[in-house]
C-alpha cells in the first residue's frame, strides 16, 4: 500500500545536505510505490531541496517513474555546490577532512573568526564586487522548462517561505509563482546576501518565520514528515564557550517557528480527541499525524559556521548521514504512516500548553 505524506524541510545552509540524503532515501520508497509525496514546504536550503525534488518529480509520467530524476537533480545540485566552492577558494571550507579534536566543527577556524570580525563593519551592501553565488547555480539546475513544469497545475504543491523585511510577516510562495527569485528570497541570510526584491517588497530568509511552514500542508495531507537539521535538544548544556553559546542561540531561534506550529498541531489533536466524532468534524479541524526525521546527535557538534562550509567531503558526509537516518526512521516508523503520529510529543518537545493557531484550520 502506498502511503501519502507531505514533507516539511528545514533550512540550515550547507547542513541542508543532510536533507538531500534524507530525500534520496525517501525517493527510493517512492520509486518502489511504497511512498507518495503529496506536497512539500521548505525555507532557505529546505526550500531549494523542496523545489529541486518537486521539479524532478514533475519531469515524468508518475512519481515512481520520475523519482530517479529527482534524485539526480538533487545530487547534481549539491555536488556542483561543493565543487564550485572548492574551486572558488571558499575560505569556510574547513579543510577536506574533519579535525582530530573538532570534527567537522569550524567555529574556531581562524578564517571563520576573521570573517566574523570583518562582518562587524562590512555588509553585503558595502562589500566590493558583491554577487550572490546561488544565482548561477540555481540557473543551471532549474531551467525555465523545469520551472514551467513545476508551476503547471498538475505539479505537486510546493510552498516556499520568505520573510517580508518591511512588515515582518512571512509570505508563502506557491505555484504558479515559484521562480529563482523566490528561492533566492527564501535563502537570503541578511548578513551574507542583499535582500531580494519581488514586485514592490523585499525579502530575507524564510527560516525566521517558518522553518518550515506547516500550515499549508495540513489541508493537503494527514501525515506530515518534518526533516530537521537544527538540533532541537542537545546533550551538553548549558554551553559555556562564547561560540558554543551563539550556536545554541542560533538553534533555538531557527527552531522557534517550527516548535510553535508543532505546538498548535498537538493542541488541535488533543482537542479533537476529546470531542465526539460528529462535533469534532464540525470544528473544521482535522487530526494531523506528525513525524520527524532528525539526528540531533549527528548535527549538534557541527557548530553554526558549518552552515557555510561547502566542502565536498563535508556535504558528502552529511548526505550519508541523512540517508542512514532516513533508513533507520523508515525501519522504525514506516508502519506508523497513515495510522498514528510517530513523534513523542512529551519526550521530544515537552508540549503541554494548549495553543490553537487559526492558520492551521483545515479546509
Amino acid at each position: 500500500m502506498t502511503q501519502r505524506v507531505a514533507l516539511a524541510l528545514q533550512g540550515g545552509g550547507a547542513h541542508g545536505a543532510f536533507t538531500w540524503g534524507v530525500l534520496d532515501r525517501l525517493l527510493d520508497e517512492v520509486a518502489q510505490h511504497k511512498l507518495e509525496i503529496g506536497a512539500l514546504s521548505g525555507a532557505s536550503a529546505g526550500a531549494i531541496n523542496a523545489v529541486l525534488c518537486a521539479a524532478g518529480l514533475a519531469s515524468g509520467a508518475g512519481q515512481a517513474d520520475s523519482a530517479p530524476r529527482a534524485q539526480a537533480l538533487l545530487g547534481n545540485f549539491w555536488r556542483a555546490l561543493g565543487e564550485r566552492a572548492f574551486f572558488a577558494g571558499n575560505a569556510l571550507l574547513g579543510g577536506l577532512a574533519p579535525g582530530f579534536f573538532s570534527g567537522w566543527n569550524i567555529d574556531w577556524n581562524p578564517a571563520v573568526i576573521a570573517l566574523d570580525a570583518a562582518a562587524l563593519v562590512l555588509s553585503p551592501y558595502n562589500t566590493p564586487f558583491y554577487s550572490n553565488p546561488l544565482t548561477p547555480l540555481l540557473e543551471d539546475y532549474l531551467s525555465p522548462t523545469a520551472l514551467g513544469a513545476l508551476n503547471h497545475n498538475t505539479a505537486l504543491p510546493v510552498f516556499v517561505c520568505a520573510t517580508n523585511v518591511a512588515s515582518g510577516q512571512r509570505r508563502l510562495f506557491t505555484q504558479p509563482d515559484i521562480g529563482l527569485d523566490t528561492l533566492l528570497a527564501s535563502a537570503c541570510l541578511p548578513s551574507h546576501f542583499q535582500a531580494i526584491q519581488i514586485d514592490a517588497d523585499v525579502y530575507w530568509d524564510g527560516g525566521y518565520l517558518g522553518n518550515p511552514a506547516l500550515a499549508p500542508l495540513v489541508k493537503l495531507s494527514s501525515d506530515i514528515v518534518v526533516v530537521s537539521v537544527n538540533p532541537i535538544t542537545v546533550a551538553k548544556y548549558p554551553p559555556r564557550l562564547e561560540r558554543a553559546i551563539l550556536d545554541r542561540i542560533n538553534d533555538i531561534s531557527w527552531n522557534a517557528p517550527l516548535v510553535l506550529e508543532l505546538n498548535a498541531v498537538h493542541a488541535i489533536n488533543k482537542m479533537l480527541a476529546r470531542l465526539p466524532p460528529g462535533p469534532g468534524k464540525e470544528t473544521g479541524y482535522k487530526t494531523i499525524r506528525m513525524h520527524m526525521i532528525r539526528n540531533d546527535k549527528l548535527m549538534e557538534p557541527l557548530g553554526f559556521s558549518g552552515k557555510s562550509n561547502a566542502s565536498p567531503a563535508f556535504l558528502a558526509w552529511l548526505f550519508d548521514g541523512g540517508r542512514d537516518t532516513a533508513g533507520r526512521w523508515l525501519a522504525q516508523h514506516a508502519q506508523d504512516l497513515g495510522q498514528r503520529s510517530s513523534c513523542d510529543w512529551k519526550d521530544d518537545f515537552d508540549l503541554e500548553l494548549d495553543v490553537i493557531d487559526p492558520a492551521l484550520k483545515g479546509g
